[in-house]
């Protein structure tokens, strides 16, 4: 603990020193120092400017008036002014709306499933594949909902078991079946 006590007074020290340092400079080396510190900030202001008007689509015409833009009109004019006439959007950032994007994406607003047997696309209301004859929906037998034959679990009522129920109805013989047997 006497360490970090000692280690906390001594950076005091350095402290005070530093600032003792700082206050015997004088008004012209403050100067310079607020000058260099504008232009670097100028700078800053330039480069980002630059990637901002390429990240926007802007070639490079459109960077040399924004740069020109700043540099004549200092930032406190020329930013705010290229705030005001630079686009909305990046061009991977583009706004579509939802007119436009059923246009452009029509896979993506049509009702359609991917068959989980053969992956091609098919009709929501599609009860079997029409490519590999897969049965696609079934009825649970507890609550009558139709559910997908892919489905673990009934997602209406919870039954886990509405895919043995089927097979059960159809793996009863029929009388003629059992009239056969007997014979």
């Amino acid at each position: 603990m006497d360490t970090f006590f000692q280690l906390l007074s001594e950076l005091m020290e350095n402290i005070s020193l530093f600032l003792d340092q700082l206050s015997a400079l004088d008004i012209d080396t403050w100067m310079r120092l607020g000058l260099l510190y504008v232009l670097f900030l100028w700078c800053a202001i330039i480069v980002w400017a630059i990637r901002d008007v390429s990240a926007r689509g802007g070639g490079f015409l459109w960077q040399l008036i924004v740069v020109l833009l700043i540099i004549f009109l200092t930032p406190i004019f020329g930013l705010p002014l290229y705030f005001l006439i630079r686009p909305q959007y990046r061009y991977y950032e583009e706004e579509v709306t939802p007119m436009e994007s059923a246009h452009v994406c029509p896979e993506e607003h049509s009702a359609t499933l991917v068959c989980y047997a053969c992956k091609k696309p098919v009709d929501v209301d599609f009860v079997f594949c029409p490519y590999c004859k897969t049965h696609l929906k079934e009825s649970c037998a507890k609550c009558q909902q139709e559910v997908r034959s892919e489905w673990k679990i009934c997602p209406y009522c919870g039954t886990r078991d509405f895919h043995e129920k089927e097979t059960e109805k159809e793996e009863k013989p029929t009388k003629e079946e059992k009239e056969t047997e007997k014979k």
